[in-house]
């Protein structure tokens, strides 16, 4: 053990002195021996206000390392600031409470361990100031609530917090601090060099000064979940230039965008500017309301309108169907109307929700095509003129209606189906013409009568009851000429 007296032990004569903060201050003793700093003994070290103020301050710089012993239970305040020459210090587990500014100025510091099984729990304010070399650090398990920007406040080199598993009052994800919850992101570290940043689903608010002086983060997306932008968070952000706002946040602090070269903001459709004032110099580009898929209202008459996902507002009003064709090959409209048939005239494409109405559009020179099984008891009389039906892979039951041709019909594909209809499916003055591989199939008693002309060149006609041609009729099968046909 030493005995001191005007800075040197009696006995030994190594330079130190007491630095304790209990009863009478010996419970600490430090040596100052070859540029090795060592602080041994039993419980809390005193506390300088002011770090000129140490008995070892005129020695600070000739130190080059630190040894803690393991019975120090405080860092006391100002105690190793300044000690410039310093590279690395283990932290031993008795310690319970870092004091403000115990390591400010270190600017050679670039690994500081806690010891397994630490005991701290209190970090308090600028800790670690202007520790300019140190570029990570690991919170152990027990340590609670600190102002963590000041903390690491000009740690300019520094770029991963993580913390210890089993603490329950932070983690860290890729670095940066975040609550053990995962909802308030505490701290994003100086020496980042990341030029972009996406906030993590699940995080509800950025804490105060949580991105301040970041000189390297351009452009921050701040997710939809996010209500609260605490005060200064992105101060002294120089380079940061462009940050996304969603429509979930309701509160923006102080000064939460001052002191940058910030050009956009990318706002959301229910920002009215109540709730930050950006400088004139900022762009602040307000998004679109954005229809919510579900909450479309099909008007019924081709048209939809629809509720914004992200406010209160009509995104979309009397706007007429658009229908694009999902996986399964179905003609869908965001309202989640759906298309069965189309009427295409010469380069028109026309979609119909409701078959009827496509009927009614089936004239002169156009083509109805199905886009879906429909079925269609009702009658469909074409007319004089030309027509073209395409059914592609589906169907068309006309139950027990029929079609009655007068002019030229033309059936390329698809499949035609009726049941116990007397006068058969397709009741024929006109021309009826299958090409391709349709197939008409006529259930039951149904069956092609009264034609004029029939022409068939490798499609399949199949009818229980039969196909009957007039005397005076035409019928033609792959270039066969038929005066009569019967099944």
């Amino acid at each position: 053990s030493h005995t001191f007296t005007d800075g040197a032990c009696t006995a030994c004569g190594v330079t130190g002195g007491y630095c304790g903060a209990e009863g009478d201050g010996t419970n600490l003793v430090w040596t100052l021996n070859d540029g090795t700093f060592a602080i041994t003994g039993t419980g809390a070290m005193a506390d300088y206000d002011i770090y000129i103020d140490r008995p070892w301050n005129a020695s600070a710089g000739s130190v080059t390392s630190l040894t803690i012993g393991a019975g120090v239970t405080r860092i006391g305040k100002n105690a190793f600031a300044y000690f410039k020459g310093i590279e690395s210090v283990t932290i031993p587990a008795s310690v319970q409470s870092l004091g403000y500014r115990a390591f400010v100025g270190c600017a050679a510091l670039k690994t500081v361990t806690f010891a397994q099984g630490s005991e701290l729990t209190t970090i308090d304010s600028y800790a670690f100031q202007k520790c300019e070399a140190l570029t990570e650090i690991t919170l152990p398990a027990g340590v609670g609530s600190f102002w963590t920007d000041v903390v690491f406040f000009d740690c300019t080199a520094l770029t991963d917090i993580h913390v210890a598993e089993g603490n329950t009052t932070y983690k860290g994800i890729d670095g940066v601090l975040y609550t053990a919850d995962g909802t308030t992101l505490m701290f994003y570290p100086e020496g980042k060099t990341a030029t972009s940043f996406t906030t993590p689903a699940g995080v509800t608010a950025i804490g105060q000064s949580a991105f301040s002086d970041n000189g390297n983060i351009e452009s921050v997306t701040l997710s939809e979940g996010v209500t609260t932008i605490s005060d200064e968070a992105f101060l002294f952000c120089g380079a940061l230039a462009e940050v996304t706002i969603p429509a979930s946040v309701t509160s923006i602090g102080y000064n939460a965008f001052d002191d940058h070269n910030l050009e956009t903001v990318k706002a959301p459709c229910n920002w009215d500017g109540s709730l930050y004032t950006f400088p004139t110099t900022v762009t602040v580009n307000i998004a679109g309301h954005t229809p919510d898929e579900n909450g479309y209202t099909d008007n019924g008459d081709g048209t939809h309108d629809a509720a914004c996902a992200v406010c209160d507002a009509v995104a979309v009003d009397n706007e007429p169907h658009t229908f694009t064709q999902n996986a399964a090959g179905e003609w869908v409209c965001d309202c989640k109307a759906k298309a069965v048939a189309s009427i295409t005239s010469g380069t028109t494409v026309t979609k119909y929700m409701d078959f009827a109405d496509a009927v009614a559009a089936w004239t002169d020179g156009t083509t109805l095509t199905l886009l879906d099984d429909v079925t269609y008891d009702a009658y469909i009389e074409p007319g004089a003129g030309t027509r073209t039906f395409v059914g592609g892979k589906h169907t068309l039951d006309l139950g027990s209606a029929n079609i009655n041709n007068t002019g030229t019909l033309t059936i390329t594909s698809g499949t035609i189906t009726a049941d116990n209809m007397a006068g058969g499916t397709i009741e024929n003055w006109g021309e009826l013409i299958i090409n391709g591989n349709s197939v008409i199939i006529n259930n039951e008693n149904a069956a092609v009568v009264n034609l004029n002309k029939f022409e068939a060149t490798g499609g399949t006609l199949t009818a229980s009851t039969g196909l009957d041609n007039e005397d005076d009729g035409v019928a033609v099968l792959n270039g066969t000429t038929y005066e009569k046909l019967e099944f």
